[in-house]
């Protein structure tokens, strides 16, 4: 079994394609369809007699649960499932299953959990000892790009100079960047390989004055384990792990021994064939946390990162992005980085310099969405964008406005 995932359902439309990708007839479809705007939870792979006890459950609550037509005779042995309940429903079922076999008993474990945060969401510190960054508070944070790079996508060679690198940093800072990303090597698509060495010395030089100058902590964009313990040990506050912990299986290990707040990326093979995009992210993620919390680090320091645009074309990096809240089930701070990317030009049919507004309507969707974090290179519009959405919200200042 595998999941569960959140479901957005507000649109008649794609509860109509959820219910028939479980295997719906189209007369369940539209019963089903009218239940959707509750708090769908997507199941894959679920043993046929469980899918049976889940469905039996969930009317007994008051809720519902859409399987698939073969579901009741037990013509095959698997179904996906989908849940439909408030979350007054959801809380009596972990108790339900707790004495079931077939993947329940885990099963009503997770739901547990998962209502936990949902229930009474919680913010988290990152702090040092003279800065810190907190997640989940309200306020989406903005990190800011600051790629030192010949080749970037989007600004390659503008900034890597020293002098040029720095002004850009603490402009980003007065501009409301929350943090600065400071990254060596270009990962558009068909970038150029880089050693180590070149990478380190793109990148030391500039991080060790953004570290003496800049008031914001600083993080590496690295997927490279010696380029980490390098920055590391210099003192860079976060390590954005392009490669997730598993494209460099020391990454985890070297995060764990400083105890260094972490972004884990999804970055897959290439040629990576998708099922439903955002579920299997949010599975191949469910790795890259246990490689980092089976290394030691705390789960407390470890935000993920969809990683849009990586091995994923311009129609799957959009579909990701619309169903992201699918990743909220894996219970960590969510960072989104569509700044300027190709699903923005594909749709707008523009240049990397003239993708602005389609970044600001991702930031946007991200903040409606509840992300915790957005990765950007225009700051100044995007924090005015950010502020904008709080005042329409009535959420009071964050406090790095003051």
């Amino acid at each position: 079994m595998k999941g569960p995932y959140w479901l957005d359902l507000d649109e008649a439309a794609k509860a109509g394609e959820f219910f028939r990708r479980v295997g719906c007839d189209e007369g369940g479809t539209r019963i089903m369809a009218q239940k959707a705007s509750i708090r769908p939870l997507y199941l894959r792979d679920v043993k046929t007699p469980a899918a049976n006890i889940l469905k039996q459950h969930m009317l007994s609550l008051g809720g519902d649960a859409a399987v698939a037509r073969h579901v009741v005779n037990h013509g095959a042995a698997l179904s996906d499932v989908i849940l439909l309940g408030t979350l007054r429903q959801y809380g009596g079922l972990p108790e339900r299953l707790s004495q079931q076999p077939w993947e329940l008993k885990n099963l009503g474990k997770t739901l547990e959990a998962l209502l936990a945060r949902v229930k009474e969401p919680q913010s988290v510190c990152w702090s040092w000892k003279d800065r810190k960054l907190v997640l989940g508070d309200g306020h989406m944070k903005i990190l800011g790009i600051l790629n030192v790079t010949p080749d970037s996508f989007s600004d390659g060679g503008k900034y890597n100079r020293l002098d040029g690198a720095v002004a850009r940093a603490l402009e980003m800072v007065r501009e409301g960047a929350d943090a600065v990303d400071l990254g060596g090597v270009s990962t558009r698509p068909g970038y150029t390989e880089i050693t180590v060495d070149e990478e380190l010395e793109r990148v030391m030089p500039v991080l060790e004055q953004l570290l003496r100058e800049v008031p914001a902590p600083v993080s590496i964009d690295t997927w490279r384990a010696p380029v980490a313990e390098a920055a590391l040990k210099a003192g860079a506050h976060i390590l954005n792990d392009e490669g997730g912990g598993l494209k460099d299986p020391a990454m985890p290990g070297t995060a764990a021994r400083y105890q260094a707040p972490v972004v884990a990326m999804h970055w897959p093979p290439p040629g990576t064939a998708y099922g439903h995009l955002a579920m299997d992210v949010t599975d191949a993620l469910r790795e890259s946390v246990a490689a980092y919390e089976g290394a030691g680090l705390d789960p407390e320091r470890l935000m993920l990162d969809p990683g849009v645009g990586f091995e994923k074309n311009a129609a799957e990096s959009l579909a990701l992005t619309r169903d992201i809240e699918a990743l909220k089930t894996l219970g960590k701070p969510i960072l989104i980085g569509a700044s300027r990317k190709r699903l923005i030009g594909a749709v707008l049919e523009t240049p990397v310099d003239q993708r602005l507004e389609g970044s600001l309507a991702v930031a946007a969707w991200s903040f409606m969405k509840g992300m915790d974090m957005i990765r950007v290179h225009d700051v100044r519009q995007t924090k005015a964008l950010l502020r904008m959405l709080e005042a329409l919200a009535g959420r009071e200042p964050d406090s790095h406005d003051s």
